[in-house]
């Protein structure tokens, strides 16, 4: 990675992952995000602790009450800050896996939903990335 590394005299100061969605799925979404290695392995801190993964929740479509299928999706925009261990140990990350949980609305548990062949999830990550320069 050319991101920098905590011996570097350039360092990341502030990340923010932006994340764009929209779910046509009549599901309430959680999400993680997590930081693996060269190796595939899930990226540990110094200590030994499993560096903690990013995560996040999109609301279900809304669903027809008769259907039971989607009638309008939900979109919208959610940012997420590293905090100073995820942005010292990124230079690491050679490859994110995106991990997905669906439930159906606490709402609406005891209903059935259907779905569509064309029912989809979008998402759309950028990142944005501050740095700082040491000067001896």
């Amino acid at each position: 990675s050319d991101l920098p590394s905590p011996e570097d005299d350039l360092q990341l100061s502030d990340v923010t992952l932006h994340i764009a969605y929209e779910n046509g799925l009549p599901f309430r979404t959680g999400f993680e995000l997590e930081f693996r290695d060269e190796h595939d392995q899930v990226i540990e801190t110094v200590t030994g602790e499993p560096f903690s993964p990013v995560s996040f929740m999109i609301d279900g479509a809304q669903v027809d009450s008769e259907s039971r299928f989607v009638m309008q999706s939900n979109s919208g925009m959610t940012e997420i800050r590293l905090d100073q261990n995820q942005m010292e140990n990124l230079y690491r990350t050679r490859s994110i896996r995106l991990i997905g949980d669906l439930a159906t609305s606490q709402d609406d548990i005891s209903s059935e939903v259907k779905l569509r062949a064309d029912d989809a999830i979008t998402l759309r990550i950028n990142a944005s990335m501050q740095t700082t320069i040491r000067v001896n």
